[in-house]
This record gives structure tokens, sequence and C-alpha cells, in this order.
């Protein structure tokens, strides 16, 4: 406990120190992949690639389940 509220004194020491806005962080420089802007493009298609399959597996898991319970529930009704 007391090591989470030595982290969270020194970040609202450090947050008084220095305002932190949205104009504040809009400067902070953020490293590119440049001059190769192909290859964060790339991730960027692989993430949203990455996403899809989630959902889909999200949903296929969904259905699945659903037709498992269907499955066990017209089993126990029937007993």
């Amino acid at each position: 406990m007391r090591k989470r509220f030595c982290q969270w004194y020194t970040f609202a020491q450090v947050k008084e120190a220095i305002d932190i806005t949205p104009e504040f962080v809009a400067t902070i420089p953020i490293s590119r992949l440049a001059p190769e802007k192909e290859k964060e493009k790339e991730i960027a298609d692989r993430v949203r690639e990455a996403e899809k399959m989630r959902d889909k597996a999200n949903k296929d898991f969904i259905e699945q389940r659903n037709h498992i319970e269907s499955i066990m529930f017209s089993n126990m009704k029937s007993k």
C-alpha cells in the first residue's frame, strides 16, 4: 500500500508541476517508423484484421455456447 501511495503522490506532484493539458500532450514527440510508412500501414492493417478475427471468434463462441446450453436444457426438461 505504501508503494501505491508513493506512486500516486509522485504523480500528483508531477501533475502539479506541469499542467497536463491536451495542448501539452500534443507537444510530446512520438516515435514513427519513418521513412518506412508502409510498415506503419502494415501494422495498422494487421491490427484491424486481428480485431475482425477477435469479433468473429467472440460471435462463434457465443453461438456455440448457446447451442450447447440449448442441448443441455432440452435434455433437462425432458427428464
